[in-house]
């Protein structure tokens, strides 16, 4: 059975319904950290930034609330109105917490907006565009078998979409007509629905969250289609509501099912910013970062509400409580278009290549979209100040650190700051050689062994015949649960990981197992005892060798009349009420790994009773 989510089993497909907002202003948007800076954001000449300020803020830092002061965010809520799960609606939050319903019956699970202040929604079946003076439209529709789930936007203008009934990314051109598979993130159940989340990185990137089997993982997906893993440690993630990013570029989820707020570094270091009151039920889910106060504001679509959290994740409020909240599943931040203070902002710089993991060396570069801005940088993870070093030219990374850049220009407010941890391993880095438990030995009938490797992440193949396993050997098992054996044989096993596009062995592992199979199985009974009609009559069956406990049968002929063979202890019993001699065969199974059974033909012969 596919699932959706913990509420619901197979999932239907639903045309978004047709819908008028009215009153919508020319705004200045910010989605997740999705920013369309204020006023000049729509120019449409050679001098429009959009796409570019796009890219950079949604990958690394919260604008700079100069140009906001005296303003307020307004927020935008989805609710999700599918398959049951609420009635549906675009609900307006103003800063106050008053709720207006804008559209009943919008729905989808995402909501993003693109440069002309429309919004844009992953509606399952299609991707619907609603523009600001009310107008619903489908932009694209989902391929057969397909299901848009999340949608961020590019600097080309192209929908950057996840689809989780075929685990993939897809790219959906501006006017909608072509749709292209950029890549598919790997899972461990293909016929699960999971959660998953897509956010655009400094470098054009595609970050995706995902949790498949109840697990979150992140990956790094290009738009030429190659993905990359992100290992994380610390706190384990379980599930993944919404995806947003902090003011220092880290990404921030909302874990769905352990209801807390989670911020993981670039390098996959995890930790809890904010856990949620368990006491009633909540599923916490859409998160974005208020552009003013840098706070976090998240969905519960359990108990319909709205929730803003403090950046430091020292305190809760709920803005919003209540109808119209009904399974609010998505929310955006919206800033009016008349700021007090217009003083324009430098463009946050982009690190290249992105936070990972790097084979004894990395060559970074950085950029900067505003002309005549200096980045300067660091590379012990201290924010960067007007007088750290300048950048010049690419410098080397050649042991484990984090990189952060600022632009600084005459006349205009800093830039946030970008973040980028990397982490460098030795070309001679190993894997742990997999453990086998038990180490062998001598076994009674049968024995289970498992494998287990220290290296995260890596995985063992196995033969069983002493061979070494290796990914192309056809008799080379990949492990994946305990195995059981009934037969003497050799378990062989080895480990592997990439590392930098290097695929590294470790040690093999042998361990040798001799199981000793139960003797046979034998009827000891040969004969039984003769009865009396209406005179209670009871024998028992034995045997021996096999493995208890035993099943037995009558393979063939019959019992006397009045009399019955118990299945379990092989008593044959009863009243016969009948003279006669009676022949029949009975059957015994043991329950040994492999079954044996045994046959034997007795003969009972009932007399008449007396006078």
């Amino acid at each position: 059975m596919k699932t959706k989510c913990n509420l619901c089993g197979t999932l239907p497909i639903r045309q978004a319904a047709q819908s008028r907002l009215s009153g919508l202003a020319w705004l200045a948007v910010i989605s997740g950290l999705l920013v369309l800076p204020p006023a000049a954001v729509h120019a449409q000449d050679s001098t429009d930034t959009t796409k570019a300020d796009q890219t950079i803020h949604s990958s690394q830092t919260a604008p700079s609330s100069t140009g906001t002061s005296g303003t307020a965010a307004t927020y935008y809520v989805l609710n999700e109105g599918l398959f049951g799960h609420g009635n549906g609606g675009l609900v307006q939050v103003s800063p106050g917490g008053v709720a207006t319903v804008l559209t009943p019956t919008t729905s989808g699970y995402s909501v993003t907006l693109d440069d002309n202040s429309n919004f844009v929604i992953a509606a399952v079946s299609s991707l619907v565009r609603l523009t600001p003076d009310g107008t619903s439209s489908v932009i694209a529709a989902a391929p057969a078998g397909s299901q848009f789930v999340d949608v961020v936007i590019d600097s080309a203008g192209n929908y950057i979409v996840t689809d989780n009934e075929l685990h993939r990314v897809v790219r959906v051109s501006p006017d909608g007509v072509t749709i292209t598979a950029v890549a598919n993130y790997p899972v461990f159940n293909n016929n699960e629905l999971e959660d998953v989340k897509v956010k655009i990185l400094s470098n054009g990137s595609y970050l995706v969250a995902e949790d498949n089997s109840s697990l979150l993982r992140l990956y790094t997906v290009t738009p030429g289609g190659s993905v990359t893993p992100l290992n994380i440690t610390g706190v384990t993630p379980l599930g993944v509501g919404g995806l947003s990013f902090d003011a220092a570029g880290n990404y921030v989820i909302t874990d769905r099912k352990n209801n807390t707020i989670d911020v993981i570094t670039p390098a996959g270091v995890c930790s809890t910013l904010f856990k949620f009151d368990t006491s009633v039920s909540r599923e916490i889910v859409g998160i974005t970062r208020d552009p003013v106060s840098g706070s976090f504001i998240v969905a519960d679509r359990l108990q319909n509400a709205l929730y803003s959290v403090s950046s430091s994740g020292d305190s809760m409020t709920t803005i919003s409580s209540g109808s119209p909240l009904s399974f609010p599943e998505d929310v955006v931040a919206v800033l009016a278009a008349t700021p007090t203070n217009s003083t324009p902002t430098v463009a946050t710089p982009t690190i290249a290549p992105v936070a990972g993991t790097f084979t004894n060396a990395v060559t970074v570069t950085l950029t900067c979209a505003t002309a005549g801005a200096t980045i300067r940088y660091t590379t012990n993870g201290a924010d960067p100040t007007a007088n750290s070093p300048a950048y010049v030219t690419a410098f080397t990374v050649t042991s484990t650190s984090t990189v952060k850049a600022q632009a600084f220009a005459t006349g205009v407010t800093s830039s946030g700051i970008a973040s980028a941890a990397f982490t460098i391993v030795s070309s001679t880095a190993t894997v742990a050689a997999p453990l086998i438990t038990p180490g062998g030995g001598t076994f009674s009938n049968s024995v289970k062994a498992t494998l287990s490797c220290a290296t995260a992440g890596a995985t063992i193949r196995y033969t069983v015949g002493g061979v070494v396993p290796t990914s192309n050997l056809s008799s080379s098992l990949l492990y994946k649960n305990a195995i059981t054996l009934t037969n003497s044989v050799t378990l062989t096993a080895q480990a592997s990981k990439t590392i930098k596009n290097k695929l590294v062995d470790s040690a093999v592992t042998t361990a040798t197992f001799t199981v000793v199979p139960p003797p046979p199985l034998l009827i000891a009974t040969s004969s039984l005892a003769a009865g009396v009609t209406k005179v209670k009559y009871k024998q028992t069956l034995t045997v021996t060798g096999g493995t208890a406990p035993y099943k037995w049968s009558l393979a063939e002929g019959k019992l006397p009349a009045g009399m019955t063979l118990n299945a379990t202890s092989g008593a044959i019993a009863g009243t016969p009420t009948k003279n006669g001699t009676s022949t029949f065969t009975v059957e015994v199974t043991d329950s040994s790994a492999k079954k044996q059974t045994h046959t034997q033909v007795l003969t009972i012969s009932i007399t008449a009773r007396p006078a």
